[in-house]
């Protein structure tokens, strides 16, 4: 094609072709070749995605301003003037719709003209929404089924969905994002507004999102939808275009496919990445929007100040005697509120799973960061306190069940609860339920509190136990996968975003490989033509940090990997292309044998860079390389550097020939919040 033409005509192109910044159009232009970029709109770098990153802080300034705040320091929504509230969401909404419009033009519009893959998706849109238009889908369950049970179907039938789905989605080449369950009580207030009540048409209890780059890949998920209804392999219920026949007044866009597993349905929205960031971004603007006019202190509260939190499956829970850990507890919903009680500050219940009535309970957390994170792995692995506030949290008889569910809160909302002679907790309500809408038996007296669910708890000598050794693999893989950045990260990475040349210095554990992999990521999201290399000392630190990026991408390897060249000792050996292997069963990452066809490098990465000052064979392949026209970032352990050189900026000097009026920005990270060794300890090597 053009592209490979281009590059192989590089390693014979003149100096100053070499060092053009314009990647393979520049190339392209100086030998007579069609221009990719001229058919496909890309990401782009540039400000509008720091202006979209601004959105929360200042939505967040703008509620400080106008929420007096408790003698405490927390915010006193209870005091607050709504109106005020409500002018800084309206405010805020206008800004948030241009941003939506500008997210659009990014990836639909190149030099001018709307690019051919727009018409190619409004055509597909069409015929998906034609075949598969079901007004009413619902979920198998019977017409006056509660919350709880779609919840109890949702956690058995769950995690089966997700899978079909991620397979869907990463064999498009998207990133697959498992949204959190949708909480009971949104789910009721859903049911009530806007199905009369029908629980069973709530379909989006369980959802997830499919990211792509470009409308290109987003048209070839579209295919890959289609191909896997006609093969078989997915259900579809109902296909909705709020791409263009149905777009939200806001400027959102997404498609939704609604999709039956054992009949259980739930929520895929296929969406471009540029617009789910401003979403991201608008997240708790939409929360605080829908709430603000009508609804309490408490819901309020929780908009404006609530957890902007990953969902990642962190938890396997087991029970003595090899007991069903639900069968246990009794319900769903009581393991989740022993749980939140039991889970430190950071951490809440995304999903709880008990797929095919499994002996296991699979727990999804969302998480707010990192140092949230190793609360968790503290109280897991080394306090031992997660189990006992587990444990001490759920009710072990009819008795405790009771009492638990006879509480203050519980009793203003109409519920009471008693032990019947049999053994079992009998959950009343005279408030909200009528008598023929409950259990009791027919003939039952009127004046009796119609009876809402008979439960029965026996853990008399059984306890609740973490799977540690699935808890460690759990936690090294989340440790590589998440985005969430401290503050003091984000403002590192920031520095490092805006320099063209920057050294990024960190002691141990200071996170500086988490950090330089966020960067290649931003990257390789914003322009899916980009290439990076990765220069280490070694081939198994090249090779963990590629597997790094295949997890924190969420994408499948095969998409992540031919865009990363690796330049390792020997470095006159030149960048290598790595590759995915299938051994035994299993894949992992290797190096590619022969050197790669050169190309311009969008960034360059220099890890331990410290130990390499000025090494002259690595100077010399950078040179060849071009490096002094990319976007250039080092890396190295503050003390080290400090002790060996004058100045940090010698690092960057020393190994790329740069003009004398170029810039170095450095960046020390100074907090200690993970470390790569114990991470590479906790992790298979380089298996996928």
């Amino acid at each position: 094609c053009a592209s490979t033409r281009a590059k192989k005509l590089l390693r014979l192109a003149p100096r100053a072709v070499l060092q053009c910044r314009g990647g393979t159009d520049a190339i392209s232009v100086a030998f007579g070749l069609p221009q990719r970029s001229t058919f496909k709109a890309t990401m782009g770098a540039g400000s509008s995605l720091h202006d979209v990153e601004a959105l929360t802080d200042d939505l967040e300034q703008a509620f400080a301003r106008v929420i007096p705040r408790t003698p405490r320091g927390s915010l006193d929504v209870a005091s607050c003037d709504r109106g005020k509230v409500r002018q800084v969401v309206d405010g805020a909404n206008k800004r948030v719709e241009k941003r939506y419009a500008d997210a659009w033009n990014k990836c639909a519009v190149v030099r001018g003209e709307t690019i051919p893959a727009v018409d190619e998706l409004r055509n597909a849109c069409a015929a998906l929404v034609e075949d598969f238009h079901e007004k009413a889908p619902r979920c198998a369950l019977a017409a006056d089924a509660g919350v709880g049970a779609l919840v109890d179907m949702a956690s058995h039938h769950g995690a089966a969905l997700h899978e079909a789905l991620e397979r869907l989605v990463t064999r498009a080449g998207g990133e697959y994002v498992h949204g959190p369950q949708k909480a009971a009580e949104r789910i009721a207030e859903k049911a009530k507004n806007d199905y009369d009540g029908d629980v069973a048409r709530v379909v989006d209890v369980e959802r997830a999102t499919g990211l792509f780059d470009s409308l290109e890949d987003l048209n070839a998920a579209v295919s890959v939808l289609r191909e896997a209804s006609g093969d078989g392999s997915l259900t579809i219920r109902r296909f909705k275009d709020c791409f263009f026949t149905d777009q939200f007044k806001s400027g959102y866009r997404d498609l939704k496919v609604n999709v039956e597993v054992s009949g259980f349905v739930g929520e895929l929205q296929l969406n471009l990445r540029r617009i789910k960031i401003v979403k991201d971004h608008a997240h708790k603007l939409y929360n605080v929007d829908r709430v603000v006019d009508e609804d309490g202190d408490e819901a309020l509260y929780r908009a404006i100040v609530g957890l902007d939190l990953e969902s990642e499956q962190v938890l396997s829970l087991a029970a003595d005697g090899g007991q069903s850990v639900l069968g246990a507890c009794g319900r769903i919903s009581l393991l989740a509120e022993a749980l939140a009680e039991a889970l430190p500050p950071g951490c809440e219940v995304a999903n709880v799973y008990n797929a095919g009535g499994a002996v296991h309970a699979h727990v999804r957390l969302g998480i707010a960061d990192v140092a949230a994170l190793a609360r968790l792995r503290d109280a897991v692995l080394f306090e031992g306190s997660f189990e006992t506030a587990i444990n001490e949290a759920l009710p072990r008889d009819a008795s405790q069940l009771a009492e638990k569910l006879a509480s203050e809160s519980m009793r203003e909302l109409g519920f009471d609860a008693s032990v019947s002679r049999s053994g079992r907790c009998l959950l009343t309500n005279d408030r909200f339920l009528s008598p023929e809408d409950s259990e009791s038996s027919p003939g039952a007296p009127p004046a009796e509190p119609p009876l809402l669910a008979k439960l029965r708890v026996d853990r008399a000598g059984v306890n609740i136990h973490v799977d540690r050794g699935a808890f460690m693999e759990c936690y090294a893989r989340i440790m590589m996968r998440f985005t969430r950045l401290t503050m003091h990260q984000r403002e590192k990475l920031e520095a490092v975003r805006r320099a063209s040349v920057a050294v990024l210095l960190a002691p141990a554990g200071g996170g500086k490989t988490f950090v330089a992999v966020q960067r290649v990521v931003q990257v390789l999201n914003e322009d899916p033509d980009a290439t990076v290399l990765f220069v280490a000392r070694n081939e198994a630190l090249a090779l963990f940090v590629c597997k790094w990026l295949v997890i924190a991408s969420r994408k499948s390897a095969e998409h992540v990997v031919e865009r990363v060249h690796v330049l390792v000792a020997p470095f006159s050996s030149g960048p290598r292309c790595v590759r995915v292997e299938a051994l035994g069963g299993r894949r992992r990452l290797v190096l590619g044998e022969k050197r790669c066809d050169a190309t311009t490098y969008a960034l360059i990465v220099v890890d331990e860079a410290h130990h390499l000052v000025g090494d002259s064979s690595l100077r010399s392949e950078l040179a060849e390389l071009g490096a002094a026209e990319s976007s250039l970032l080092f890396l190295g352990d503050v003390s080290q550097a400090t002790s060996t050189i004058s100045s940090p900026e010698e690092i960057a000097r020393s190994l790329v020939d740069l003009p004398q009026d170029q810039g170095v920005v450095v960046a020390t990270l100074s907090e200690v919040v993970r470390s790569t060794k114990r991470i590479v300890a906790g992790a298979a090597a380089f298996q996928l």
